[in-house]
């Protein structure tokens, strides 16, 4: 029980150690970059710039067969985790 209470101690200051030496948080850099959109007087797109294309959509916009498929891809890379117990 004191090794046990002894290990707690250490992982808590490892944690610590970790979490005061962490930069702040900024939300803009949490942000995926979009690319930006030139238009015209009348709303035309005249270009698009950065280094890729990138559209910000809504989780409904999402075709159903898109979601089917990455959840397939997902589900066969999990046949390969080797579970011990």
């Amino acid at each position: 029980m004191i090794i046990g209470l002894l290990g707690m101690f250490v992982v808590a200051g490892v944690v610590f150690s970790y979490i005061k030496d962490a930069p702040e948080l900024n939300a803009e850099e949490l942000q995926v970059p979009l690319s930006t959109t030139i238009l015209d007087r009348d709303g035309n797109v005249v270009a698009e710039l950065g280094a890729q294309k990138r559209e910000e959509i809504e989780y409904k916009e999402i075709p159903q067969i898109l979601e089917d498929a990455v959840l397939a891809t997902e589900d066969v890379g999990s046949l390969n985790i080797v579970v011990l117990i």
